[in-house]
């Protein structure tokens, strides 16, 4: 029998959405091997750590009033499950699903390999729509705007990724956000599939 220890986060998440999300957090090897990243604080004096280096940019996730899971940008949060490709670490981070972003990771090449987006009625979408990133060491990387666009299926809604460059703009508002920022700010952009999917995920007991 494995004894799984669970953080927080997904205690929370479990209570939220019943066994169904613990058996699909099971499945992806998530609970208890995971790193949480937590956004930082705005007007930070310390954003980089000797060896790591930050990522930012915006993400803008869109839908039609036709798509099925409450009124259009009625999304509460969206969690990204990330893979570091050489030591197969994983970190999970939380973000705003329609805003800016900024993470602190160590130096690196990473996939986002599942996403999980809770809606206002705090139902769980759970899917992936691929991408890929890197970190430089004492850096800061922009990666971009991330739009996703979900087009519904029923409980299954499809993904469409696409990457915007606004880099002047992205770099104007992280200046009057943060203090202690690096030296080297760098694009990077996001290296997005096209098409994902999600899937509701069953709350029923």
């Amino acid at each position: 029998m494995q004894i799984v220890q669970l953080n927080g986060d997904q205690k929370r998440l479990v209570q939220r959405h019943g066994c169904s999300l613990l058996l699909y957090a099971l499945a992806l090897g998530l609970a208890g091997c995971t790193v949480s990243v937590p956004n930082p604080p705005l007007v930070s004096t310390q954003l980089i750590v000797p060896g790591n280096g930050i990522v930012f940019g915006h993400v803008d996730i869109q839908r039609p009033a036709t798509v099925g899971f409450g009124p259009p940008l009625g999304n509460r949060d969206l969690r990204l499950w990330l893979k570091d490709k050489e030591s197969g670490r994983r970190f999970v981070t939380q973000l705003h699903p329609s805003g800016p972003f900024l993470m602190k990771l160590p130096a690196g090449s990473y996939l986002i390999t599942e996403l999980l987006l809770t809606d206002e009625d705090g139902k769980g979408w759970a899917g992936s729509l691929p991408a890929a990133f890197s970190v430089i060491p004492d850096g800061a990387t922009y990666l971009g705007t991330w739009q996703i666009r979900l087009v519904s299926r029923g409980t299954v809604s499809e993904l469409e990724g696409k990457v915007l460059n606004e880099f002047s703009a992205a770099v104007e508002e992280l200046r009057r956000n943060y203090t202690g920022l690096p030296q080297k700010l760098l694009v990077g952009l996001l290296s997005s599939e096209e098409r994902g999917s999600l899937s509701l995920i069953d709350n029923e007991d």
